[in-house]
């Protein structure tokens, strides 16, 4: 039961339930203008894309393009201006709704390595495709000949048109007979073909080789810097000894002739030339030392021809090449002989190898082998030390026979090779090389 007070402007229900209504319109007023569509459409909203390349050519855009879009990506290619460069047609991964989002995407294609570079834009409109317009040729106007003047020819007179016969007029009641309508034919409804998709083709990643086998490319030069380890195990074909007395020829037993090695190492430079895709030519120019001291000048050449190479099938990249080589050089260093004596070692050497070889260079790493003849001929003069006395050998050694090598090309860059080989039986020797191409 509601009364009212004198004091009271209002019953005794209506102090109570007024100050909830007056909040609840409150909050109804505020869920109404920031939930209105025009208060959210009036937010201004962004796209992400992921910039990834950019061509010169339409061409060369379009490719990239596809490439990423058979990885499952959407691509849009856009003609723009850059700066002082010009325009260019840039590709864009896109778009994305959120800047977390984008940021998702760069990471995946990092990891995948697909692309090289990737920056985030953000745009108020969507990117659409835009090529360059045409430029606008002028239109070519004609000369307008000017009229001659023409004689004045006599026009025939107007023929008088012949009298129509008049129709009778139809009378109002009369409808023209109605013509029927072909059926219409309905047409089944054709149902739509089934979406294709395209999955993407995965290329097999590759070093394809320039050259025939591991010859040069034709026109194509070389520099490798080399470093090698020999030690060959000769036999003593002569000896001589001079004393103060003179020279005398010393008779060797089979014992005595054997158990002569000589070692040393050799540091430098080969140049390659690539003459023709299974010819080339090679320099070398080294210096010899025993212990990184008394180095001795060494040179040589030769020349590489492929045979063979498979250029399909499951034995792509098989090839077969000879090699022939000739160095020679100095040696001069000092050693302890089992007796402890002390002597200085002062040799000519020279050698002469030819090589069959047999190998895949197919992936980024080629490998090979074969078989190397050696011959090697070393002319030694060994004097007692101290260099006072007159005592000395004149010695000639030699190594012939046959032996084995094999070795890897690595592709370290596009431009940089890595070479390790070693040889066995004739001598034991291993070569390490680092090649520029360029």
């Amino acid at each position: 039961m509601c009364y009212q007070t004198p004091d009271n402007k209002y019953p005794f229900m209506a102090r109570q339930f007024i100050p909830r209504i007056r909040l609840w319109m409150a909050l109804c007023s505020i869920v109404f203008v920031f939930c209105h569509p025009e208060f959210l459409i009036g937010a201004e909203k962004y796209y992400y894309y992921l910039h990834i390349s950019s061509f010169r050519s339409t061409r060369n855009a379009d490719k990239d393009a596809k490439r990423l879009y058979r990885k499952g990506y959407d691509t849009v290619v856009r003609h723009e201006r850059v700066g002082d460069k010009g325009f260019w047609y840039r590709v864009y991964i896109g778009p994305f709704t959120s800047l977390q989002e984008a940021k998702i995407k760069r990471n995946e294609l990092r990891r995948t390595k697909l692309v090289d570079y990737a920056a985030i834009r953000k745009e108020k409109t969507l990117i659409r495709r835009e090529l360059p317009k045409k430029p606008e040729v002028p239109e070519r106007r004609e000369e307008v000949e000017r009229e001659k003047p023409t004689k004045e020819i006599p026009l025939p007179p107007p023929k008088v048109p012949a009298e129509v016969p008049e129709i009778p007029e139809r009378p109002l009641e009369e409808k023209e007979p109605e013509v029927p309508t072909p059926p219409v034919a309905v047409r089944k409804p054709v149902k739509p073909p089934p979406e294709i998709t395209i999955k993407p083709i995965k290329k097999e990643r590759e070093f394809r080789w320039e050259g025939a086998g591991r010859n040069m490319p034709q026109g194509r030069i070389s520099v490798e810097y080399r470093h090698s380890y020999r030690d060959i195990e000769t036999e003593l074909e002569k000896r001589k000894e001079i004393t103060s007395g003179g020279i005398t020829d010393v008779s060797l037993s089979s014992a005595d002739r054997k158990g002569f090695h000589t070692s040393f190492h050799m540091d430098g430079l080969r140049f390659r030339v690539g003459l023709a895709r299974s010819l080339e030519v090679f320099a070398d120019v080294s210096a010899a030392h025993k212990e990184f001291s008394d180095f001795s000048s060494a040179y040589g050449g030769g020349l590489r021809v492929n045979l063979f190479e498979v250029t399909r099938g499951a034995l792509r990249g098989l090839y077969g090449a000879v090699q022939g080589e000739y160095m020679a050089g100095k040696l001069n260093y000092e050693y302890t002989s089992p007796d402890s004596s002390k002597w200085e070692k002062d040799a000519d050497w020279k050698e002469l190898s030819a090589k069959g070889e047999l190998g895949l260079a197919r992936s980024r790493i080629g490998g090979y082998a074969g078989v190397v003849y050696l011959n090697y001929q070393e002319d030694a003069e060994r004097k007692l030390m101290p260099t006072s006395t007159s005592f000395a050998f004149q010695d000639e050694l030699e190594q012939k026979g046959f032996g084995v090598y094999g070795g890897l090309d690595i592709r370290l860059t596009s431009s940089f090779f890595l070479n390790i080989e070693g040889q066995a039986i004739s001598q034991e020797s291993i070569i390490g090389a680092l090649e520029y191409h360029f």
